[in-house]
């Protein structure tokens, strides 16, 4: 008797000592992933700039999920950029012969377009370059764009635009 005495005291929660949760590895786990999402936040955001886009009656919007598994390059050509002889991406300045090599390697990156048998044959990349360009920069930087493309075999080349129905819905 005096062992089941033992065991029900031992049982009884008067007598139970109560040890803490130590709540600092999951708060040191929480800040991290606070962390890491605010930076990957960051990063995205970095590849639209603010540019005023020009107007086109025949731009569409892209249909949703069209560009999830596409490799797609986003070129942001502000106003001040072609004086400088300077494109954006992803909140870096690329010059014409940086951007050459930028679109060189992501081009390869993204490898061969097998979309058709000519594509195949002419070594055409499946990499896709949506080119932003501010309303009141000049052409020429949009020209060179174009001109960096073709040497690295890219030929899905975009002009970003807004739709003039847009435009005149917000009016």
């Amino acid at each position: 008797m005096a062992k089941g005495k033992k065991q029900r005291a031992e049982l009884d929660p008067r007598n139970v000592k109560l040890d803490f949760l130590n709540m600092t590895p999951m708060i040191d786990v929480t800040f991290q992933i606070l962390i890491f999402f605010m930076l990957v936040c960051h990063f995205s955001s970095m590849e639209l700039e603010e540019i005023a886009l020009p107007v086109a009656s025949a731009a569409e919007k892209p249909e949703e999920g069209k560009w999830t598994d596409i490799p797609v390059l986003l070129v942001n050509i502000r106003e001040r950029d072609p004086a400088e002889g300077k494109v954006t991406i992803a909140g870096r300045q690329y010059d014409k012969d940086e951007l050459g090599k930028l679109v060189a390697v992501e081009a390869r990156r993204a490898g061969i377009d097998k979309s058709s048998e000519e594509y195949v044959r002419k070594g055409v990349s499946r990499l896709h370059v949506i080119v932003r360009c501010d309303k009141d920069a000049p052409y020429e930087a949009v020209q060179w764009v174009f001109e960096v493309c073709s040497m690295s075999k890219v030929i899905h080349v975009y002009i970003s635009a807004t739709p003039q129905e847009e435009l005149l819905e917000g009016a």
